[in-house]
C-alpha cells in the first residue's frame, strides 16, 4: 500500500519542482531585463546628446527645422542600438548576478542542489532570442533608417540638394566578357562609350566606338558610332559606322551601382542586397573583398550577445560580490577589447590576410573560447 502512495506522491513532486524552475526562470528573467533596458536606454541617450553638441553649431547655421533634426536624430537611434546591445547585455549579466549573489541568493540555489549553470541559463537563452532579433534588426530595420540618415545629411545639412546620379570615366567587364569605357553616365544616357571583347589569345575581336546611348525599353540604343571586327591575329576585318544600334549591356540602375562600388556602404542595405551587390561587382571584374567581409560581419555580429552573455555571467559566478563601479569598468573594458578585436578580423579580412568568413568571425571565435574556459572554471 506503501508503494502505492508513493507512486502518487512522485508525480506531485515533479510537478512542483517543475512550477519552482518556471518561478526561479522568471526571477532571474526579470533581474536580468531590468538593468538591461536601462542600460540601452543609458547609452543611447547618452550618444544622441553627445552628437547634439556636436551638431549643434552645424543645425543652427544651417537653419535645420525642427522636425527635419528630430528625424535626423531619430534614425541614428537603430545603430546605436545595434552596436550598445552586447554591452547591455553584459552589464545586465554582471548586475544581475551580482545582485544575487550579494543577497546570497546564487548559494541559496546551490545548498538546494540547483546547479550554477542552471540558475545562468534563464540568461543564456535570453542572449539567443536578443542575439535572432538584433539579425532581424540588421537586416530589417538599420538599412532603411541608414539610408533615411544619408538623405537627410546630403539634402538637408550638407545642401547637396537632390542626389546626382552622374559618374565620369567608368570601366568595367559585364557577364558576357566585353569591356566597357563611359566617359560620362547621367541616369539614362551615356556619352563616350567604348566596347571591347578579346579572343582568348588577348587579341581584340570587336570594338564598337559611340558618341552616345539612351535606355529605351530596356535596352541601350547606341548613336553615331563605329563597329570594327578583328581577326585571331588582331588585324581589322571590318569597320562600319551607324547612325544608331540597340545593345544588351548592364542596366542604368545596376551601372550606377557599379560606379559606386567605393562609396556605396555595406550599413544602407539588407544582406539580400549586399549578397545580389556582391554578384553585381564579381561579373564586373570590380573588387569585393571588402563587401563580402563586410556580409560575413552583419550575420556574425548579432551573435556578439550570446558569446558576451557566456563571458558576463561566467564573470558574474567567479568573482559574484563585486560591486556596482567594478561591473561597469569591467563591461566597458570588454565592450572595448572585443569591438577592437572585430574591427582587426575585419581590416584582415579587407587586406586578404585572412578568408572574408574567418576574419569575421575570428573575434567570436577567440572571446567564445574564452567564454567557454571561465564557465568550466566557474564551476569549479
Amino acid at each position: 500500500m506503501s508503494d502505492f502512495k508513493t507512486i502518487g506522491v512522485f508525480p506531485d513532486f515533479l510537478t512542483k519542482i517543475g512550477i519552482m524552475m518556471k518561478i526561479l526562470d522568471f526571477y532571474i528573467l526579470r533581474t536580468f531585463g531590468k538593468p538591461f533596458i536601462i542600460s540601452l536606454v543609458f547609452f543611447t541617450g547618452l550618444i544622441i546628446i553627445s552628437n547634439l553638441f556636436r551638431r549643434t553649431g552645424l543645425l543652427i547655421e544651417r537653419q535645420i527645422p525642427p522636425l527635419i533634426m528630430f528625424e535626423y536624430f531619430l534614425y541614428q537611434i537603430p545603430n546605436i542600438l545595434m552596436l550598445i546591445t552586447p554591452v547591455a547585455v553584459l552589464l545586465a549579466c554582471l548586475f544581475s548576478l551580482g545582485s544575487l549573489a550579494h543577497d546570497n541568493e546564487i548559494i541559496a540555489l546551490s545548498s538546494s542542489g540547483i546547479n550554477l549553470y542552471r540558475i545562468v541559463l534563464p540568461i543564456i537563452f535570453a542572449a539567443i532570442l536578443i542575439s535572432f532579433l538584433a539579425l532581424g534588426w540588421n537586416e530589417f530595420v538599420i538599412p532603411e533608417a541608414n539610408q533615411r540618415l544619408q538623405m537627410i545629411k546630403s539634402q538637408r545639412l550638407f545642401g547637396e540638394g537632390n542626389i546626382s546620379h552622374k559618374a565620369e570615366n567608368l570601366s568595367f567587364r559585364n557577364d558576357k566578357g566585353w569591356f566597357l569605357t563611359i566617359r560620362l553616365f547621367d541616369k539614362e544616357t551615356m556619352k563616350g562609350i567604348e566596347i571591347k571583347n578579346r579572343y582568348l589569345s588577348g587579341h581584340p575581336s570587336l570594338r564598337i566606338d559611340a558618341k552616345k546611348a539612351k535606355w529605351i525599353n530596356g535596352e541601350w540604343l547606341l548613336e553615331d558610332g563605329i563597329l570594327r571586327r578583328f581577326n585571331q591575329q588582331g588585324l581589322l576585318i571590318e569597320e562600319k559606322p551607324f547612325k544608331k544600334k540597340k545593345l544588351q549591356l548592364w542596366s542604368p540602375d545596376e551601372i550606377w551601382m557599379i560606379s559606386q562600388a567605393e562609396k556605396k556602404k555595406a550599413d544602407d542595405m539588407s544582406m539580400k542586397d549586399l549578397n545580389a551587390y556582391i554578384r553585381l561587382l564579381a561579373r564586373s571584374g570590380c573588387k569585393f573583398n571588402d563587401k563580402l567581409v563586410d556580409l560575413y560581419l552583419k550575420i556574425s555580429f548579432p551573435f556578439a550577445n550570446l558569446i558576451i552573455a557566456l563571458i558576463g555571467t561566467s564573470l558574474a559566478l567567479q568573482k559574484p560580490k563585486g560591486n556596482i563601479a567594478a561591473s561597469f569598468g569591467l563591461s566597458i573594458l570588454i565592450s572595448f577589447l572585443y569591438w577592437e578585436a572585430i574591427g582587426v578580423g575585419r581590416a584582415l579580412g579587407i587586406a586578404e590576410k585572412l578568408p572574408p568568413l574567418f576574419s569575421a568571425w575570428i573575434a567570436h571565435i577567440i572571446f567564445g573560447i574564452t567564454g567557454v574556459y571561465l564557465a568550466v572554471k566557474a564551476r569549479k
